[in-house]
């Protein structure tokens, strides 16, 4: 066959799709490579976040509360119920199955 022929197919073209990701998650020597050029790169990105953090505090060092949240609490089991609940909840099963007893006979 070809080399261009090869080129046009289908498992050819998959096959450079699947080698093609590997661009998008860098190899660690390739991580390390940037650390290698640039190894303060970290620690400035750092040192940038703080003086923002404190001229922004020096702008306006008046501390502001934050506003309260109202959370509401999911309960996850069931109330307890009191004992007369309890005996409620008996009775009227007790009743539903005479009734339904009382039905039949009729």
């Amino acid at each position: 066959m070809p080399k261009s022929s090869l080129l046009g197919c289908v498992s050819c073209r998959q096959a450079q799709r699947i080698h093609s990701k590997s661009t998008y998650f860098p190899s660690p020597n390739v991580v390390s490579e940037i650390h290698i050029r640039n190894p303060l790169l970290p620690y400035l990105q750092i040192e940038k976040m703080y003086s923002n953090a404190h001229s922004a505090i020096r702008k306006d060092p008046e501390r502001k509360p934050k506003a309260k949240k109202s959370v509401q609490k999911k309960r996850w089991t069931a109330k307890k119920q009191t004992l007369e609940e309890r005996k409620a909840k008996i009775q009227k099963a007790k009743d539903d199955f005479l009734s339904q007893i009382e039905a039949q006979r009729d």
